[in-house]
């Protein structure tokens, strides 16, 4: 069973502290970058960490490009908003037309989806060791 609570702990620690960081190293530059469509990277697969930091960062941008975006359910435009623009909770709230309440349910429903995607998306682009934002919860037997 997913523990949802560390989940999106360990996902907000990611994309706010650990991905900047990846981003720099991979030539990308801004967060801003990761919600386009197609990344313009120049690969340099002779260096072998900046090839890792690009391949995480694929995946980072096929994961944003993958998450759910309808109406009732806008994932990748309040992750995009509060995380990629730097949009606060409120601003974004009132962008997507929700009340507070409910944008924090679905930033967290958000990031739930995108530690799910995320593990998928880096093992389509081969990295290894997967950086594994889930958290499994194992229910002790009476």
């Amino acid at each position: 069973m997913l523990n949802k609570v560390q989940t999106v702990a360990n996902t907000k620690y990611f994309i706010k502290k650990i991905l900047p960081s990846i981003a720099w190293r991979s030539g990308v530059g801004t967060l801003e970058q990761l919600a386009l469509p197609k990344l313009n990277l120049v690969r340099f697969k002779d260096y072998e960490r900046i090839d890792k930091c690009q391949r995480i960062i694929i995946a980072v941008n096929s994961t944003f490009n993958g998450l759910t975006n309808k109406p009732k359910k806008p994932y990748k435009t309040i992750l995009a908003n509060i995380c990629l623009n730097g949009l606060s909770e409120t601003e974004s709230a009132q962008k997507v037309g929700y009340s507070s309440s409910r944008h924090r349910e679905l930033k967290k429903e958000a990031l739930i989806e995108f530690a799910t995607l995320f593990k998928a998306n880096q093992e389509k682009e081969g990295i290894k060791p997967v950086i594994d934002l889930t958290c499994i919860q194992i229910k002790e037997k009476d």
